[in-house]
């Protein structure tokens, strides 16, 4: 029986290893196809509502392309540690004649020379469990943290003041996901992921003059809280042993609230959809 036991496992083993490497090194860009950002306002109390939508107000344009990297470390069969970093960012100056947040007492009037950025990088460190694992299927569950560096930067002339205030948050939470892994030749893969990543804490609103900020947001805005989910569906190919090229198609999108005085008054939601085109290595 403990002979049975004792071959059983060794041929788990060694066909959960037959296409898996000890560790992967990718190396690509991020080709944003959209992105679209919007920072909404709403007052429960009064029943009042307005949103700013950052591309169309600013006349943002996206990076075309920015760096990506990935990869994973596996320490046995079913274990392994992964981590990966990309960035998506937008940016864009016109002049500007309306008004925002209409309707409350936030309301104010832009009407020369607006400018905007808006950065999101993500820096992740996960552990994933292989609880599923063939020669042709690998099935995971990942637990781990994900640092997120979020930056939004508004500089415009309101009211004849001119100035510019900057958004910064940064900091390590928590992320859960899962993943698959499904051989259709040996050489030839499709690769699943979906994480979703928490966003709580404290941010920075930073301003460059006294008059950039009105007074009531630097003194009142306690706290963020809301989530972030990134999916991710592509194919792999080896070209030889150690070398193979994808592409992955991502959608991402972010939803969480700043709060004032404690309540959900603001909202920032953000979606991007791009694609991945990497080279990898595999030892």
């Amino acid at each position: 029986m403990k002979k049975l036991l004792y071959i059983s496992l060794l041929l788990s083993s060694l066909n959960a290893n037959e296409y898996s490497d000890d560790i992967k090194i990718s190396l690509g860009a991020y080709i944003t196809g959209s992105f679209n950002s919007e920072l909404a306002y709403k007052d429960s109390v009064n029943g009042l509502s307005a949103a700013i939508d950052f591309q169309e107000l600013f006349n943002m344009n996206t990076d075309v392309a920015s760096f990506y990297i990935d990869g994973y470390y596996r320490f046995s069969p079913n274990h392994r540690i992964e981590v990966g970093w990309k960035k998506n960012s937008s940016k864009g100056k016109s002049n500007v004649t309306t008004t925002v947040f209409e309707g409350t007492f936030l309301e104010t009037s832009i009407y020369a020379g607006a400018k905007s950025n808006f950065n999101i990088s993500t820096l992740k460190l996960i552990y994933t469990y292989s609880f599923y694992h063939t020669k042709k299927v690998e099935v995971s569950l990942s637990a781990g943290l994900h640092y997120e560096i979020f930056d939004v930067g508004i500089g415009a002339n309101i009211n004849n003041l001119g100035g510019d205030f900057k958004l910064k948050m940064g900091q390590a939470l928590p992320v859960i996901g899962t993943r698959l892994e499904y051989h259709i030749m040996p050489q030839w893969s499709v690769l699943y992921s979906y994480d979703i990543f928490s966003l709580s804490g404290n941010f920075q609103l930073e301003q460059n003059d006294e008059n950039s900020v009105p007074p009531y947001l630097l003194e009142h805005f306690t706290g963020f809280a809301g989530y972030l989910s990134d999916l991710n569906l592509g194919t792999e190919y080896r070209i030889i042993d150690n070398l193979s090229v994808g592409a992955t198609f991502n959608y991402n999108f972010m939803d969480f609230s700043l709060k004032l005085d404690d309540q959900d008054n603001f909202g920032v939601k953000n979606k991007t959809i791009g694609f991945v085109l990497y080279g990898a290595a595999h030892f």
